[in-house]
């Protein structure tokens, strides 16, 4: 949990694995079943390595939950990026790092995007939204 000019936010920053062998119990699952319904907070942001596209069963299921991708409201086409693999884009897995965020908070995206550096600093490229919520 934070506070931004006096607004709480509850943050979920995460690896996720284990989502495509059973979608009932990987971990995106228990995420979106478990760990989500309970949290209280009015503004939930949630960002990490999902190992996992847009549209998969995994990320459906986040959806379902209540939760929007920040690819969305900027209408980025994920299909022709990648953030997975910045060291090799001939072995690339698509876009795979997301940052969501609940629906009910009414918020929406500003600005956002995947940062393209010359020399990548890791096999993921950074991500990064500005996400506006109502007070």
């Amino acid at each position: 949990m934070t506070k931004s000019d006096g607004v709480s936010i509850a943050f979920y920053s995460l690896h996720i694995c284990s989502s495509k062998e059973n979608q009932n119990t990987g971990h995106a699952y228990k995420l979106a079943s478990e760990i989500l319904p309970k949290e209280t907070a009015e503004r939930v942001i949630v960002v990490g390595d999902f190992n996992n596209n847009i549209g998969d069963a995994a990320m459906n299921t986040i959806e379902e939950a209540g939760f929007i991708s920040t690819w969305s409201d900027m209408k980025i086409d994920v299909s022709k990026e990648f953030t997975y693999n910045a060291l090799d884009p001939k072995k690339s897995l698509g876009v795979i790092d997301h940052i969501l965020y609940n629906t009910s908070a009414g918020a929406k995206v500003t600005e956002g995007g995947i940062i393209e550096l010359k020399k990548p600093l890791s096999d993921h490229k950074p991500i990064w939204a500005e996400i506006v919520f109502p007070r």
